[in-house]
This record gives structure tokens, C-alpha cells and sequence, in this order.
């Protein structure tokens, strides 16, 4: 038996990373990958860095890029956007809309 939920009224949250802002993340004061309790983001290696006969090299920080890969795990405490040295984290949430008389 399948059990299907449809119409689920629950918060969006999209977590967006300015790339121009964040370009050194290993080497980042701040560490968001790290700090986060949620685990929302990963560091990963640029594509066109690594390949099936290449490593990306650690020595080389502008190698990696930060991802919000587990943004469904956010729940907003915005402790990233306050804290990120860059200024380079969005978080965006979009609460669903209760119209009036009934129960969020």
C-alpha cells in the first residue's frame, strides 16, 4: 500500500550561495560547512577540476565551491547569513499562505 500526501501546506526553504562572493572556501575565517548544526552545506570539487584521471588538488582553494545541497534540512536560523565573512548566503523562506479562517 502507497500512501500519497497531497496539498502539504510546510515552509520553503532555498538556500542560494553567491559564487562571485564565496571563492575561497577552504580557506573561509568562517567554515558554514562546519558550523552548520543542520549539515545543510557541502564543499565540493569544481567539475572541471577533478575528472576520472584527476584529483582536485587541496593545496588549491580555489578548487572547491560550497554547495547548500541539504537545504530541505535547513530550518532557518539564519546563523549562516550572519556570520558568513562574504556576505555571500541567501536563505530564502517561503511560508505557505493561510487564508483567513483556517488553521496554518
Amino acid at each position: 500500500m502507497a500512501i500519497q500526501i497531497k496539498n502539504l501546506d510546510i515552509p520553503s526553504i532555498r538556500v542560494r550561495i553567491d559564487r562571485e562572493k564565496c571563492q575561497l572556501p577552504m580557506i573561509c575565517s568562517y567554515k558554514c560547512y562546519t558550523k552548520c548544526a543542520q549539515g545543510v552545506f557541502h564543499v565540493h570539487s569544481y567539475p572541471n577540476v577533478s575528472g576520472a584521471y584527476m584529483k582536485p588538488d587541496p593545496n588549491n582553494p580555489k578548487n572547491y565551491l560550497v554547495a547548500g545541497s541539504a537545504a530541505p534540512k535547513c530550518t532557518g536560523c539564519m546563523e549562516c547569513t550572519e556570520n558568513c565573512p562574504e556576505d555571500a548566503i541567501t536563505i530564502e523562506i517561503t511560508l505557505p499562505e493561510v487564508k483567513e479562517g483556517e488553521h496554518p
